[in-house]
């Protein structure tokens, strides 16, 4: 028989900083559970923290950094007050501190979320990073005050504050008004025009003011706006550079706003060059291992590197694919909205609550496939993106993983990062997709042969498994098809003259089964548009009664008060003509809807408050409901 071993009573290690470990801390977490106690490690790290002592503050900072991404310790550290503590530290004489507090507060804004971000700005976070931030070297100073591990330490404390400032500045226009007051914009130009401060730091400087930009004309300035021109004109060296010059680009247009649709070509025509040369990096290249496609002489000095190179090399090309992904999702927000800068003068003339209380013209004069034949783009955006071929760029990145690609990734040591952030460029490009089809001539789009083709490969993709089961992606297909078929419905109906029930199945099934309200959506109107175009025929198509028992199946059963008003908005849209009676008495449609009209009216009734910008749309589908009733009951 074999023996057992007695496991070994372990002593408490010695702690150099006097700390608890990560793992003891959030061991302790764990065991503390739900307890309204604090861990005594915790409280441990918060006293350090308050020490005169240099090497315990710094040793604090470092843990709360470390330990704050396991669950539960964020709330324990707010309890504490850790950021009215760790706040001052920001300014500390020593700038060993004043980087392990900005890593720390980073990582409590990104691990903590919403609640952490509300109690940084409550307990006003803001006023000494602002301060710190304003204190940065003027031009030249690095090379003459700090030796190197300062400078790198000093580069990376101030990517820490401005990231810092980033994602305080997303969900709090309170955070985004303090930090315009504070006119930022000589720092940020000495910033990324300095030839002395880190690519590291001007990416986070970037990727700053492209988000505090946005719709933020305290930001507009004439500086500013030379200096982001400077940058787009930069070299591009590395994928960082590349990086920063999408990055420009989406700022300027921040800046620029409505001006960029109006005869602004010396603009446009850079940024949408920048945002070309972006989407057209083949990042499945860059995942090629370099054994694959080097000569044999480099082959032989491969093998002779040691494992530790290897290992810096595989690391080094999954950093610069990742930048890519990174400057790609940016060029696709980029294009998207160039194409709808207009959006909102369109919506308002054609939203819901322009015409909420008159009824439709149930006679089917003005039936149609969602107006698709009118473009929301400039001249100069258009010419612009027909020159850099802008749509044949997005229709590639909307194109899944391959799986050798996926092999190549699985090499990496950030290929869980890496391989998410192809899908989130793969669900912004179908998302781009969709608005470009929206927005652009169909001539520009490639004509109808190349549209069908388009949809043709987006049925597909729609249909596969990995698709199927990511809300994001599927919702991001279905837009993209519903944008197609509205485009096709107006340029090339014939192409829909012979289709059969196996062709729409699909989505007879996404309307029925599908759990997300907004992939039902997007079936429905692709099952309405083709029921238009099947309407228009004098002689009624069999297959619209297969149309109309699905969209009364939505109606009467659908859980969900928008998919119900689309629903609908779809049955008037394509049962409105005269000569579809027929197959109206055939289904009972009018019987079976005035049956549900009162419990609709209801509905709507009680949950108003809740319906958010849905309301309007059902408030108009209640009003048409009764009117088409009262159309067809005269017939």
């Amino acid at each position: 028989m074999g023996k057992s071993k007695k496991k070994k009573f372990s002593g408490q290690k010695p702690r150099p900083t006097g700390l608890p470990s990560v793992r003891e801390a959030e061991a302790e977490v764990e065991l503390q559970g739900t307890s309204d106690t604090t861990p005594a490690s915790l409280q441990a790290v918060i006293e350090k923290l308050q020490s005169p002592n240099e090497d315990n503050r710094e040793s604090a900072c470092t843990s709360i950094a470390s330990f704050v991404s396991h669950p539960g310790t964020a709330q324990a550290l707010l309890k504490l007050n850790v950021v009215k503590i760790l706040a001052p530290l920001v300014l500390d004489g020593s700038w060993d501190i004043r980087h392990r507090a900005l890593g720390a507060l980073r990582n409590l804004s990104v691990d903590g979320g919403e609640e952490v971000c509300r109690e940084m700005i409550d307990k006003d976070v803001l006023t000494p990073v602002l301060a710190l931030v304003k204190q940065f070297p003027v031009a030249g100073q690095f090379t003459e005050k700090y030796t190197e591990r300062m400078f790198g330490m000093v580069c990376e404390a101030y990517s820490h504050a401005f990231y810092l400032l980033l994602y305080l500045c997303e969900g709090s226009s309170v955070a985004v008004s303090q930090v315009s007051r504070d006119k930022l914009e000589p720092v940020v130009c000495t910033i990324l025009d300095s030839e002395h401060t880190t690519m590291e730091l001007k990416v986070a400087v970037g990727e700053f003011l492209h988000t505090v930009t946005e719709d933020n004309s305290d930001m507009r300035t004439p500086d500013l706006s030379s200096c982001v021109l400077r940058v787009m004109s930069h070299p591009v060296d590395t994928s960082l550079h590349l990086f920063l010059r999408v990055l420009a680009s989406g700022i300027l247009v921040n800046l620029e706003g409505s001006q960029l649709t109006s005869a602004r070509a010396d603009l446009v025509v850079p940024i949408v060059t920048n945002v070309a040369e972006v989407l057209a990096v083949d990042v499945a290249a860059m995942l090629v291992p370099d054994g694959t496609v080097q000569s044999e002489a480099d082959e032989k000095q491969e093998e002779s590197t040691s494992d530790n190179e290897a290992g810096n090399k595989l690391k080094k090309k999954g950093e610069d694919v990742e930048n890519i992904l990174k400057a790609q999702k940016t060029a696709l927000e980029i294009a998207t909205n160039l194409c709808c800068s207009d959006d909102d003068e369109w919506e308002e003339l054609n939203s819901s609550e322009s015409s909420n209380d008159e009824a439709m013209d149930v006679t089917g004069e003005d039936a149609g496939a969602e107006g698709m034949d009118q473009l929301c783009v400039s001249t100069e955006i258009h010419s612009a993106y027909l020159k850099c071929d802008i749509v044949s760029k997005v229709m590639k990145l909307a194109q899944p993983v391959a799986q050798e690609d996926s092999q190549h990734i699985d090499a990496l040591s950030n290929n869980k990062q890496i391989l998410n952030r192809f899908k989130v460029t793969q669900t912004h490009a179908l998302l781009c997709l969709n608005n470009l089809v929206s927005s652009m001539d169909p001539e520009a789009l490639g004509g109808a042969d190349r549209l069908y083709t388009l949809w043709q490969g987006l049925q597909q993709m729609a249909t596969s498994k990995s698709c199927l089961e990511q809300q994001e992606v599927l919702e991001a297909v279905t837009s993209a098809q519903r944008a197609v078929i509205g485009k096709l419905a107006d340029v090339a109906p014939d192409r829909f003259s012979t289709v059969t029930p196996p062709d729409l199945q699909f989505m007879y099934e996404m309307c029925s089964k599908c759990q997300w309200a907004e992939v039902r959506v997007n079936a429905l109107r692709v099952i309405s548009t083709i029921g238009i175009i099947l309407s228009k025929n004098t002689t009624p198509n069999p297959l619209l009664k297969d149309v109309g028992l699905c969209l009364l199946e939505r109606v009467c059963g659908d859980g969900d008060l928008w998919v119900v008003g689309e629903a609908l908005d779809a049955i008037f849209d394509v049962f409105s003509e005269d000569h579809l009676d027929p197959i109206v008495r055939e289904i009972g449609l009018v019987q079976k809807l005035k049956t549900i009209a009162p419990g609709i009216k209801s509905k709507i009734h009680q949950n108003r408050k809740s319906l958010g910008e849905h309301y309007p749309l059902l408030t108009m589908a209640r009003t048409n409901l009764v009117g088409f009733l009262k159309y067809k009951a005269s017939h």
